[in-house]
């Protein structure tokens, strides 16, 4: 789910007739992200996925979720403070498909479930998750989950549930060589707040990963070097859908 953090009761959710996802989202005067929240299967390799070929033999699925072709968009209103929108396409490997259900309501909480259903012959998913980029001005990142390092699925148990909180552009490890980073697991909730209070909500149902960076994925993939990954104005944040109980 995600959610508005702030004071203010008037917001606005935009969903795109062409995309089938959520391109604006603000609270008051208060742009919560400035790229779409896009479906995302893949990852920045780690050196544990080059020794494995992951990049060569998976490679289908990095641009699986750019080049979606969005069929079809239902919008349906449920009462006077609730509007379901769902939309389904298919992604260009085999005849695999996606769907992505917005449920939003008064309060300015938006409930997003996604599925993807591969067909065919295809390698292993690296990720099934969502992606977004949100303003640089959420400098501050608080969250209940596994913390405050970076920690993995296969690799959290030295890491205590907990509320942490640290800025943002920190939770990153940076790397000799680029890569996946920063990943928080078996998260509650994770706001991505300004100086003001006024921010970005995630909340799992019921746990979610997520991750931030100051970075595209791209930059991450195509730098040899810890100093040659830029710092973008925006932060790229995915959050991850749970894949098992």
């Amino acid at each position: 789910m995600l959610s508005g953090v702030s004071d203010a009761r008037r917001f606005e959710v935009a969903i795109g007739r062409e995309s089938g996802a959520i391109e604006r989202f603000s609270v008051g005067d208060t742009q919560l992200i400035t790229s779409a929240l896009a479906p995302n299967y893949w990852r920045a390799p780690t050196d544990n996925d080059v020794g494995n070929k992951v990049p060569e033999r998976c490679s289908v699925w990095r641009r699986a979720g750019r080049d979606r072709r969005l069929l079809q968009l239902s919008v349906e209103r449920l009462g006077a403070t609730r509007v379901v929108v769902c939309a389904r396409g298919t992604l260009p490997l085999g005849d695999s498909r996606y769907s992505t259900t917005y449920t939003v309501f008064g309060t300015g909480d938006v409930v997003v479930t996604h599925s993807t259903i591969p067909e065919g012959r295809l390698p292993e998913i690296p990720r099934i998750g969502m992606q977004m980029e949100i303003p640089g001005q959420f400098c501050t990142t608080t969250w209940y989950g596994r913390g405050p390092h970076e920690n993995h699925w296969d690799r959290k148990a030295g890491a205590q549930l907990g509320v942490y909180s640290m800025p943002t552009a920190e939770l990153v490890h940076p790397y000799c060589r680029p890569q996946e980073t920063g990943n928080r697991c078996d998260v509650r909730w994770a706001m991505f707040a300004g100086p003001n209070g006024i921010g970005l909500l995630a909340v799992g149902m019921p746990t979610i990963k997520f991750s931030a960076w100051p970075c595209a994925m791209d930059d991450l993939e195509s730098a040899k070097h810890v100093h040659e990954v830029p710092r973008r104005e925006r932060i790229h944040h995915k959050h991850r859908i749970r894949l098992a109980p």
